[in-house]
Parts: C-alpha cells; sequence; structure tokens
C-alpha cells in the first residue's frame, strides 16, 4: 500500500475534485476501466483500491464518493466532445462540409475510446445535483449544435426537409452514439477512416433528391448555422 502523498497534491479545482495530475490520471483510468467492465452498479471503491494498490483512507482522501470518480469519467468525454465543438468553431466550407466534418470528428470520438463513449452514455445522467445539470446542459448544447447544421443544410437545399431537425439530429446521433458497441480498434479501419465513412454515409442518407448525384452537392454556398458555440459558451463541468 502507498500512502496519500503517492496520489499527488489533494489540491481541489474548482468541481471538487483533486488537481490534474499523473497519479490523479492513474485512479480515473482505473476507474474508467472497472466501470467499464464491471459496470458503474457492479463497481466499488474496493474494486478501485485494490485495483490500484491503495486502502480505502488514501483514496478518500481525495474523493468523498464513487460518484466523484464517474464525474471525473464524463469530465474527461465532455472535453473531447467539446474539441469536436472547437474545431468545427473556425471552418468556413459549405454547409455539407461542415456536416460532415462533425459527423467525421464525433465517430472519432466514438471509436478512439470506446470506454468512455460508454461510460458517459450509459452513465452521465447518474450523476446527481449541480453535476447532472452540467452534463444535461452540455448534451443539449452538443446536440443543438448539430440541429443548426442540419437545418443549414436543409436551408441550402442539399437535406431533404421530410423530416424536423431536431428529430433528425437525434436520431443520426442515436446512431453514432452506438458506435462504440462494435467497433473493432483491432479492425481493417482506424477511428478516423470510419467517422469518414460515416460521414458519407448519413450525408448521403439523407441528401435531397434534386441535389443527389451532383458533382457540385458538396460545394453548394458556405452558410454557417446561426450560432455556434465558443468552447467559453459552452457550459462544462
Amino acid at each position: 500500500m502507498e500512502d496519500a502523498q503517492a496520489l499527488g497534491a489533494p489540491a481541489a479545482d474548482t468541481n471538487g475534485l483533486p488537481a490534474e495530475g499523473p497519479r490523479w490520471r492513474e485512479v480515473v483510468e482505473c476507474a474508467a476501466d472497472i466501470f467499464y467492465k464491471r459496470g458503474y452498479d457492479g463497481s466499488s471503491i474496493r474494486d478501485i483500491c485494490e485495483s490500484l494498490g491503495v486502502s480505502k483512507g488514501t483514496l478518500y482522501h481525495y474523493i468523498a464518493s464513487k460518484e466523484d470518480l464517474l464525474f471525473a469519467v464524463v469530465q474527461d468525454q465532455h472535453q473531447r466532445y467539446l474539441e469536436v465543438l472547437r474545431a468545427l468553431a473556425d471552418l468556413d466550407v459549405s454547409s455539407r462540409r461542415r456536416f460532415e466534418e462533425f459527423v467525421r470528428r464525433h465517430c472519432f470520438v466514438e471509436c478512439s475510446d470506446p470506454r468512455g463513449a460508454r461510460i458517459y452514455g450509459l452513465y452521465a445522467y447518474r450523476l446527481s445535483g449541480t453535476r447532472r445539470q452540467q452534463a444535461v446542459e452540455f448534451r443539449k448544447t452538443y446536440e443543438n449544435v448539430f440541429v443548426e447544421l442540419i437545418t443549414a443544410g436543409m436551408a441550402d437545399g442539399w437535406i431533404r426537409q421530410v423530416w424536423p431537425p431536431t428529430d433528425t439530429a437525434r436520431i443520426l446521433l442515436a446512431m453514432m452514439n452506438s458506435l462504440h458497441t462494435w467497433f473493432d480498434p483491432d479492425g481493417k479501419y482506424s477511428p478516423d477512416q470510419t467517422g469518414s465513412m460515416v460521414a458519407g454515409i448519413l450525408a448521403e442518407g439523407i441528401q435531397s433528391y434534386s441535389t443527389r448525384g451532383r458533382a457540385d452537392a458538396a460545394a453548394l454556398p458556405a452558410r454557417r448555422p446561426k450560432k455556434v458555440p465558443s468552447p467559453r459558451e459552452v457550459p462544462l463541468a
């Protein structure tokens, strides 16, 4: 067993968790592995302590509950999704290219860390109080960005106006969010290749019949969504 100092200084961040450090990262990674393999309900602080080789007292010097570790894992996934928005914010391309880039990057996140994607999808809503509110607000903001991309595509004429943009966004996100259930890191395609394929398939699937097959369909005039939030505007724990 190791003493508390081996985990690093317990300086707390604004959410009551220890400040970032190599040993704290090891704790979060260990918790993520156990939550992924055993499920959140099937995991215990004892499991995490045994895997780390520390006592409960040592770990409780840094956390108050198992939820603190779930929150840390959810924060990591929020950061990955935030990078998708950051990359999208400065793109000055057609509405179709923006749509495809969002899909490609989102799928990359889902495939590059299936563990984090699964935990986030299944357990983010298990957080309580302010933490749960933050997770809900972030997800809504993220979804709204995709809705605006689809709305822009409809206004530009390359997306069929058959379904409401919000419903379309939710259906497509649900499809993309299932990638972690079957993606094989050792398989034929990389996360980026998989993202590019999914982006092409989804874009073709919702494309307007009037633009289907046109060589210039992807080069329609650039039209930004009403607003893509800057990283500072995204509610993030």
